[in-house]
């Protein structure tokens, strides 16, 4: 990569990876000083590595805080910030004022197949997409169907462990109503999700967790699926203003069954929740109504000199 950059002058390198981010900023001063640096940031990340377990309790907020303060003086270099969500720009402004949000919604005119219902009547899906790790929630709500054996519901967990011993702790505890599926590429997930009837993300209220807006939630939507989230304050505005699920304690087993007995006893309820939930994300929530941001930044620094 850097390799092409050397030999090709571009006005703007957008990138999102952090680990590039250093490595970036002594890019430009070498070889392109006129190139803009545009920082995209998907994830917050002190609270992320506060949420690593692969780092020593001890260690992670000496991490965290080294991590921060080599991202404040990457982002000063930028000439703006990208944020995902509106308190990653307020963090990032303390660096650089040019930072604005980007909310990564899903594209408005992805291929989502019609939904297929009836052929579920005898065993309703409830689907997990995207990682599986501890903070996800995913041993609450495989311990959520121990309690519902007797519904004709099935969980269906669609993604990678992490780390590998999880996945063992899962399958100990899942039950014949728990369905572990590999991880499919994401031109699948539309097709895949119009094979099931309702979706879940029941993260833990962690720091990182709680202040995010994970694109499964709006993937759920966008495929006419009532959802079953938890009660954060921002997805509780989402969810709430579009009645199109059900929001429940991330930590609270019995609660997480019920709701979902709630919606597989309910087809009415399905239904009209999916469809609000879809007619939601087509008004507010796709990329269409992002994308125009972005434009803007790159004209912006596109007609500027750096």
């Amino acid at each position: 990569i850097m390799e092409l950059l050397r030999k090709n002058q571009f006005d703007v390198w957008h990138f999102h990876d952090p680990e590039l981010l250093p490595l970036s900023v002594i890019w430009k001063s070498i070889f392109a000083p006129d190139t803009h640096l545009l920082y995209d940031v998907h994830e917050d990340i002190p609270k992320n590595i506060m949420d690593k377990l692969w780092i020593p309790s001890w260690l992670r907020w000496w991490v965290a805080q080294i991590s921060e303060r080599i991202e404040y003086w990457g982002a000063k270099r930028c000439s703006a910030v990208i944020a995902a969500t509106e308190p990653i720009e307020k963090r990032l402004r303390r660096a650089i004022h040019q930072t604005v949000t980007v909310h990564n919604y899903p594209l408005a005119k992805i291929n989502v197949a019609p939904r297929k219902e009836s052929i579920h009547n005898d065993n309703l899906r409830v689907v997990y997409v995207g990682g599986l790790t501890p903070s996800r929630g995913i041993q609450e709500i495989v311990l959520a169907m121990t309690h519902l054996v007797n519904e004709k519901c099935t969980l269906v967990l669609l993604g990678d462990f992490w780390p590998a011993s999880f996945e063992q702790e899962i399958r100990n505890i899942a039950g014949n109503n728990v369905e572990i599926v590999n991880k499919i590429p994401f031109t699948q997930v539309a097709t895949f999700l119009s094979t099931c009837d309702i979706g879940i993300v029941c993260l833990h209220a962690t720091p990182a967790y709680i202040e995010s807006l994970p694109i499964k939630l709006f993937e759920y939507m966008q495929s006419s699926l009532p959802v079953i989230a938890s009660d954060f304050p921002s997805w509780r505005h989402i969810i709430e203003d579009a009645n199109c699920g059900l929001l429940v304690d991330p930590m609270d087993i019995q609660q997480i069954a019920a709701a979902i007995q709630i919606l597989i006893k309910d087809q009415d309820k399905r239904i009209k929740m999916g469809q609000a939930g879809q007619k939601a994300v087509n008004e507010h929530y796709t990329w269409q109504t992002e994308e125009r941001l972005l434009l803007n930044v790159y004209q912006h620094l596109s007609a500027t000199k750096v």
